[in-house]
């Protein structure tokens, strides 16, 4: 976790981290979450939405632009 922005957590494994967290469950969504990305060092704000299918859509926010990621169970 090389590119943490706290120095006290560079040295850190990457396999096994939690990378989502905080979510707190509203209607048929998860929101008011936080993700990280190890390879950025980067936290942004997220929500997580169940689809029927049983995928996971991760809708991450920061400074007014967002990106959508389909997450599917193997």
């Amino acid at each position: 976790d090389v590119k943490n922005p706290n120095s006290e957590l560079r040295n850190r494994n990457i396999l096994g981290m939690d990378v989502i967290t905080g979510l707190q469950y509203s209607g048929d969504k998860w929101t008011k979450g936080i993700i990280y990305t190890p390879k950025k060092g980067m936290y942004a704000d997220c929500k997580v939405e169940l689809l029927p299918n049983g995928q996971l859509k991760i809708i991450a926010s920061k400074s007014g632009i967002k990106k959508t990621q389909i997450w599917i169970r193997k």
